[in-house]
This record gives C-alpha cells, sequence and structure tokens, in this order.
C-alpha cells in the first residue's frame, strides 16, 4: 500500500490552522498550494530530532560525504521532513470513490518524487479540477510543484 509515514503526513490541526490562514500558496493546475516552513518548530530543534533518530550513522555518513564540512551540501544527506495534505472537496466532487482515487494519484506522484524536495515545510495540496484527472496529469503538476517549493 502506497501510504505516507506518519511523519510525512501534515495531520495537527493547529498547524493546519495556522497554515490556512498564514501560509504562502500557489496555483498550479489542478492544485492550490498552500505551504510553509514548519510554524511551531525551529531548524535546531528538527536538526537535534534528526541526529537522536539517526544517532551516530547519521553523523558519520554526514561527514565521509562532507569532509566533516558544515555547509549547505552537509544538510541535503539528512531525511526530508515535508509534511504533507492532501484535500479533495466534496463540493467539487461528489463520489466518494473519486475523491479517493485522486488522493491515491496525487499521493503516488508524491511518493515517487518526493527525493526532489528540498525544504522543510508543511505542504496543502487542495484539488480544484472538476473531474477526476489522469495520472500523468497529475504527475506533472507535482513535479512542477516540487520544482517551485524547491525556489522557494
Amino acid at each position: 500500500m502506497n501510504r505516507l509515514t506518519k511523519k510525512e503526513r501534515l495531520r495537527s490541526r493547529k498547524q493546519i490552522e495556522a497554515l490556512l490562514s498564514g501560509g504562502e500558496n500557489f496555483f498550479m493546475y489542478p492544485f492550490r498550494v498552500i505551504y510553509s516552513e514548519a510554524l511551531s518548530v525551529k531548524r535546531k530543534t528538527l536538526d537535534n530530532r534528526i541526529n537522536k533518530q539517526l544517532g551516530v550513522i547519521a553523523e558519520t555518513a554526514c561527514e565521509s560525504l562532507c569532509d566533516g564540512k558544515e555547509d549547505e551540501a552537509c544538510s541535503l544527506h539528512l531525511p526530508r521532513l515535508s509534511s504533507l495534505l492532501i484535500a479533495v472537496p466534496k463540493r467539487r466532487i461528489k463520489k466518494a470513490t473519486a475523491r479517493n482515487l485522486i488522493k491515491r494519484r496525487t499521493r503516488e506522484a508524491w511518493r515517487l518524487n518526493k527525493q526532489n524536495s528540498l525544504s522543510v515545510i508543511l505542504i496543502i495540496l487542495q484539488y480544484v479540477a472538476d473531474e477526476p484527472l489522469p495520472y500523468a496529469v497529475i504527475e506533472e503538476a507535482v513535479k512542477s510543484i516540487i520544482g517551485q517549493l524547491n525556489k522557494v
């Protein structure tokens, strides 16, 4: 089953409300993208959590890859911590099976292309088309969204 891990899912009501009220957004058909850097978590705290989870393996792997230098390239070897919420409004897509199909396609496209994601952000993908689109269209949109988010 193609699921997002618990860490990859945006599920905190406080974070979702804060993101909807104060996040930046852009439109990439068939999605409206709302994003923000992790609102309640500082980068230093995230680095500490990652190091605790990965332990010595992360430090030695990072040291060997970066020659012990502290720079931007070194942070690329740590896991990505983007949290994602996929929203398909019942107002636009009436049938639950169609809404689930769209969510499955979007989740699969995200799973296959998320390795290109570079930053620690919270993301809401809100589906805005009036009918389910083919997987190829959704995948191209997700690739474009990831590219756009990397520029930010």
